[in-house]
């Protein structure tokens, strides 16, 4: 991990402990891919408090008093976005075990306890993933339910209550005051973290009262309406990084999208410049507590395989493409030679491999019916075709009694997923 700034050694090191290096444990270093332990290291640095820099000014306050609180206890936190599947959950649970253990400023650890606020489908897997990860024993968890409460945990003493608690949104909400009282909670991490869209909800305003210092927000969709939702997230987990209020955020950043309201309205150049301008700060203040990453991270690491995408009717016909030893039938079609002069562009003189076939078709479903008549097609033209040159082979084919259309119920069930 990256070694603190000047500015932060000064501010978060006033016994002048020694610097230490902080190092993330082989068990994970070995097994995450790049892109995860990059994500890591953001994480860190942005609980620490080393990328504020890059955040504008973000103490407002009314009083000397609130001004003095703001700066002897700022928060830190971040918002990790990326998309879903690229492993957001165990970037979170090395960072957790990293900071439980380890720290800059002589070795101490960053954090004695964490609270994970998640949905309530979702407490099991925190718990499953973290005894994968760790195991139970090097850091045990506990779980908020309706047999264990946050009174019960609160009756433990320090060194024996686990140092991570799972709860969900329903259950911190009811219990939010005794959250308020745990000691030593210095971080909160909150899953599906765009619940927190809306600020004036009880959920948001109760999460902002817990004193932990570290914030960090998990979401795979951090904006689904509009950029007001952006600053309810920012708020949570750096306050004051996106303008002090909403009104605030609204007249700074939002003022030249009101005029291009409608998506046939034209900017002048004078506005389309001013768009482009506030868009790079916009973007150049994320920076310091936002990331995403897409899917495509992931392209260079799978192996290179060639794909060829043709439609049943075009690609059906004429092609020689014994190179290929996969075929995949997305759509069945009524006439059951078309599927088969698709097979027949793979299938022919000249593969050396075997071929798999593989056809989607959905139980119950109108592909369903549609085999079984292609079936039905198939029997009756090898009855008629092959069977009366061949008698050995006439015994082996099943006898279908095809109709020649379907009546209505037949297609309601077709149409109809049981």
């Amino acid at each position: 991990m990256p070694r603190p700034p000047i500015d932060c050694i000064w501010a978060q090191n006033p016994e002048g402990l020694t610097i230490n290096d902080v190092v993330l444990e082989s068990h994970f270093a070995k097994r995450l891919r790049p892109h995860q332990r990059e994500g890591i290291t953001f994480l860190y640095e942005c609980v620490m408090g080393f990328r504020s820099h890059r955040l504008p000014e973000r103490i407002s306050c009314s009083s000397a008093c609130d001004f003095d609180l703001a700066v002897s206890n700022p928060v830190y936190g971040c918002i990790l976005a990326d998309e879903m599947g690229l492993g957001k959950t165990v970037q979170v649970i090395a960072l957790l075990w990293l900071l439980l253990t380890q720290g800059p400023y002589g070795g101490r650890p960053i954090i004695r306890r964490c609270l994970i606020v998640t949905p309530g489908s979702l407490m099991q897997n925190w718990a499953s993933e973290i005894s994968k990860w760790l195991g139970r024993e090097r850091l045990p968890v506990f779980c908020v339910n309706q047999g264990s409460s946050v009174k019960n945990y609160l009756a433990r003493n320090n060194i024996s209550a686990p140092p991570v608690i799972i709860m969900s949104y329903e259950m911190f909400l009811q219990n939010s005051h005794d959250v308020c009282n745990i000691p030593y909670l210095d971080m909160v991490i909150c899953d599906e973290g765009h619940r927190l869209k809306n600020a004036t909800i009880h959920t948001s305003m109760a999460l902002r009262q817990i004193p932990a210092r570290r914030r960090i927000l998990l979401t795979g969709t951090p904006v689904q309406n509009d950029l007001n939702e952006l600053w309810s997230l920012a708020d949570f987990c750096t306050p004051g990084s996106l303008g002090s209020s909403l009104r605030a955020f609204r007249d700074e950043w939002l003022v030249s999208s009101s005029k291009n309201k409608y998506p046939t309205t034209e900017l002048s150049d004078c506005e389309s410049k001013c768009c482009q301008r506030s868009r790079r700060k916009l973007s150049r203040i994320l920076e310091g507590f936002f990331l995403r990453r897409t899917t495509e991270v992931l392209h260079s690491d799978l192996m290179s395989k060639r794909i060829l995408l043709l439609s049943s009717q075009a690609g059906g016909m004429g092609l020689n493409l014994t190179g290929a030893d996969h075929l995949i039938l997305y759509d069945v079609d009524w006439n059951p030679a078309n599927d088969l002069q698709a097979l027949a562009r793979i299938w022919r003189p000249g593969q050396l491999r075997p071929v798999r076939l593989y056809r989607l078709i959905t139980a119950d479903g109108l592909e369903e019916r549609m085999f079984q008549r292609q079936a039905a097609k198939m029997a009756l033209s090898f009855n008629a075709i092959v069977s009366p040159f061949n008698n050995d082979c006439g015994s082996c084919v099943p006898s279908f009694k095809p109709s020649g259309t379907l009546t209505k119920e037949e297609l309601r069930v077709g149409l109809s997923v049981s």
